[in-house]
């Protein structure tokens, strides 16, 4: 078994779109590559941010593939002249795992590994099995995985904050995302009694604007907090959630009795109240989408973003 890394050139191909479409794709070589082999890709150009870095291992599941069993994947091509019979050899290549912390992906970036071995300008395959030094630097950074998950925040700048940061903010920045939303939303609730939707002098956008707002609130509150907390979010995300639920609970019966008693109108058999139990409700069921988005991000190893 021996270990390479491959550069990757997304000018070329778009080898994360066509993994996450077909999980295996065939590869050219000319290396002595064999079955069992593990390749790290090395994305060489691009203009995100895992520019010159380690983005994904895979491992060789089938060599010398034949003409007729290629794997069609012909759109993630950009060059139009490649050719894979231009290759001695075709492998099979299935996807190990993708890397997303910016933390982890930024220690395996082309001036890191240089720091720690890399002797060449990564313009060809590197058999690392003869660099043992490199070999085990790229594997002890990528055995953080098990102990640090890939960061929902991914490359944005949440991510490059402190640890310490992120455990101080998360809770505002969930609150601070509603308040935003909330606010915009009735912006354009006031715009839109006087231009838009009107029925029978009745705004409809008085009944639409609230409930689509509540859906949001409920969403970006969960899905915001999550992402900022540094690590266990998809634990922060479930708690996040419970606080939502709670507040969903405490705010309708408080619109009921209070404001509902304020405003001199029965509590029961109104539209007034099941709009406000609509919105109630809606507000879990944004929760629980981006709930249920984050457990499958993180499940899945994938980006949030």
């Amino acid at each position: 078994m021996t270990t390479w890394i491959f550069p990757a050139n997304p000018d070329d191909f778009l080898i994360e779109n066509a993994f996450q479409e077909l999980e295996t794709i065939d590869w050219g070589t000319n290396n002595k590559v064999k079955t069992g082999d593990f390749i790290y890709i090395y994305k060489s150009i691009g203009k995100d941010n895992l520019k010159g870095k380690i983005i994904m291992e895979t491992e060789v599941i089938k060599e010398n593939v034949p003409n007729y069993d290629y794997i069609d994947d012909k759109k993630f091509w950009l060059r139009k002249n490649f050719d894979l019979t231009d290759y001695k050899k075709h492998i099979r290549l299935e996807l190990i795992g993708k890397i997303f912390n910016y933390k982890i992906s930024s220690r395996l970036s082309y001036e890191n590994l240089k720091k720690n071995g890399l002797r060449s300008t990564m313009m060809g395959p590197i058999k690392l099995d003869n660099n043992p030094r490199l070999k085990v630097y790229i594997e002890n950074t990528l055995n953080i995985i098990m102990y640090e998950k890939n960061d929902l925040a991914n490359d944005t700048f949440i991510a490059k904050m402190p640890t310490w940061l992120r455990w101080l903010l998360f809770l505002p920045f969930a609150i601070f995302g509603s308040f935003i939303v909330t606010i915009i939303l009735t912006l354009l609730n006031i715009i839109s009694m006087h231009w838009f939707f009107r029925s029978n002098n009745i705004p409809l956008s008085d009944v639409l604007v609230p409930l689509f707002g509540s859906f949001l609130l409920g969403g970006l509150f969960v899905a915001i907090g999550s992402v900022t907390a540094p690590k266990h979010q998809r634990s922060i995300a479930i708690a996040l959630l419970v606080l939502l639920i709670i507040y969903s609970i405490c705010s309708y019966f408080y619109y009921l009795i209070y404001l509902g008693s304020d405003i001199d109108i029965p509590i029961l058999n109104t539209p007034w109240q099941f709009q406000v139990l609509f919105e109630s409700i809606l507000t879990i069921i944004g929760g629980c989408v981006s709930l249920y988005t984050i457990l499958y991000a993180v499940s899945k190893n994938e980006k949030l973003f």
